[in-house]
């Protein structure tokens, strides 16, 4: 994990809390295997109390979220949420981009050291995979100029500092991860998208697990192509726009569109930004879960400019102009965005081509206002995309992925690609949420008992047993969680853990009743996970037990 701060000297670390560098002996020797040298000498690991760690990650944030961005973030809340976001403080959305920062860090770089957070006391040891990944951003820091911080102090615009982060992330991501298979295997057959997907996840932090994860992913497709020293190349020459990371067949095509800030009479611009997609991305899948809507809203942006203008009385209007790879793409968004909630009372939306307006004014104006306005602006003829064809095999691959997702046969369902087949209970269907499909009961609102099924390389060689310590560690010492049972148990011929408990998940308010089954193939880890809230155990306690009698081979 990074986040930047201001190249400020570090306070010392109490050398009570300081531990022996040879944690990170075995991962900077198998960054050097990759050709990755550091330069500098041994770097301390440390472990710091969650108080301290809260409190230099805040200021990272805060130097990555100054008020203009701040008061940005604001305007899109307005447009989407409509005039009741007006009320919010912008310390209040400061302190949410603080807790995102901190709330899911276990370890992070520091310049001086690499930080591992004693999470209540837990104890829980850093692993190898986590250190190098850490050390990737201590070889990042050297590597660039300035290094890593200022790297994304300097990010000019919302989706420059997105883009950056990506690429940082995804970078540190991907090279851990090849680092760690060369040295346990000597060889990077193994490097598959399979390794760096988050699951489950990606439901309780999907804006952080759409950075690792994507991130990771367009250096996969860069190794594929040219090979680590590819890799090495995207680090330093950032793409200019997250679309081309979300999307790496456009890197080194479909640069975004440059928009110029219309001139509007009697008003005088502020300040101007630059959404981009995976911010859109972001901001959306609070509003909509499902992917088979939320993934044609959002492909197919090709640039964007976010303005904020002072009228001559002293009143705010924001402008934000869009501009996308197709007309049917304008189509899709604008229905999806209609969908999130009530618009501002004074605001109207404009489209022309592939171009869409947003104009959003003070509730004292009217919507006519607001829409005169729109008509008014100046709409310079736009230049000749070269994303059309891209976007449209993009969206069209992510659309096909999620309707395989699952295979739906005679009442059972199977994930494709892993070993067993479930019962499918009556009502229950396929849902996508996130990036994540997996099936759920019949819901009206609120939260759906469902099942996810996970099946990742087991690159660590842990056992059933390592597992059960772990998961009951962080369950109960890290999120106070009741265990409530543990037993092991035959699944379609593999000896499997099951682990009952209850509790709230990292990061969110909601109780859920958790069932976990777990078990090993030769090559992989496959663990299911149903949930539902405590409230309707007697109801479906039952029907996940059938569930779990189910299983069978595939």
């Amino acid at each position: 994990m990074l986040t930047a701060c201001r190249p400020t000297p570090e306070p010392p670390v109490a050398p009570a809390h300081a531990r022996s560098p040879s944690g990170l002996e075995e991962p900077r020797r198998w960054l050097e295997a990759l050709g990755l040298e550091l330069r500098g000498g041994p770097l301390p690991v440390a472990t710091v109390s969650e108080e301290e760690a809260a409190a230099e990650l805040s200021r990272r944030s805060d130097a990555l979220w100054p008020e203009d961005r701040v008061r940005n973030v604001l305007g899109l809340m307005w447009m989407m949420l409509g005039d009741g976001a007006l009320g919010v403080d912008p310390q209040a959305v400061r302190a949410g981009m603080r807790l995102g920062a901190t709330k899911p860090a276990l370890a992070y770089y520091g310049r001086d050291r690499i930080a591992v957070i004693d999470k209540e006391a837990a104890s829980l040891a850093p692993t190898p995979l986590l250190l190098t990944h850490e050390l990737v951003h201590a070889y990042q820091d050297e590597q660039l100029p300035g290094g890593v911080f200022e790297a994304l102090e300097s990010s000019t615009s919302i989706d420059a500092l997105a883009t950056r982060q990506l690429t940082l992330e995804g970078h540190a991501e991907f090279v851990s991860m090849a680092a760690f298979l060369r040295g346990r295997t000597g060889s990077l057959d193994g490097l598959s998208p399979a390794l760096f997907d988050p699951g489950a996840a990606r439901l309780s932090s999907p804006s952080a697990a759409l950075v690792y994860e994507r991130g990771a992913l367009a250096m996969l497709q860069v190794y594929r192509r040219g090979g680590l020293d590819a890799v090495e190349a995207l680090l330093r020459e950032v793409p200019p726009s997250s679309e081309q990371l979300l999307h790496p067949a456009k890197l080194g095509r479909d640069a975004p569109t440059v928009i110029a800030p219309p001139e509007i009479p009697g008003a005088q611009l502020v300040s101007s930004d630059t959404v981009g997609e995976l911010t859109l991305r972001n901001l959306m899948s609070a509003r909509i879960v499902d992917d088979t809507v939320l993934t044609p809203a959002a492909t197919g942006w090709d640039g964007d400019a976010l303005l904020w203008y002072e009228t001559g009385d002293g009143l705010p209007m924001l402008v934000w102009r869009t501009v996308w790879d197709r007309e049917e793409d304008v189509e899709q968004f604008a229905a999806a965005w209609e969908a999130l909630g009530d618009p501002p009372a004074a605001s109207c939306m404009l489209a022309d081509g592939r171009r869409l307006d947003f104009v959003v004014l003070p509730p004292a104006l009217t919507k006519e206002e607001a829409e005169a306005i729109a008509q008014a602006l100046p709409v310079p003829p736009l230049p000749p995309t070269d994303g059309a064809a891209s976007t449209a095999d993009a969206e069209q691959q992510a659309l096909a992925d999620l309707a395989t997702a699952f295979d739906v046969t005679d009442g059972t369902a199977h994930m494709r690609g892993t070993p067993i087949r479930v019962e499918l209970p009556e009502r229950w269907g396929v849902f996508h949420a996130h990036g994540v499909p997996f099936l759920r009961g019949p819901m009206k609102n609120g939260f759906g008992d469902n099942l996810i099924i996970a099946q990742t390389p087991n690159v660590m060689g842990f056992t059933l047993d390592d597992v059960a310590h772990e998961t009951v560690q962080q369950l109960r010492d890290v999120l106070g969680a009741q265990i409530l049972r543990e037993e092991r148990l035959q699944v379609a011929g593999f000896e499997a853990w099951l682990l009952e408990s209850q509790g709230h998940e990292a990061g969110s308010q909601l109780e859920m009743r958790q069932i976990r089954v777990v078990f090993f193939t030769d090559t992989h880890e496959v663990a299911l996970t149903f949930s539902t809230v405590p409230t309707r155990w007697p109801t479906v306690g039952p029907i996940f037990a059938r569930m779990i009698d189910s299983l069978a081979p595939a």
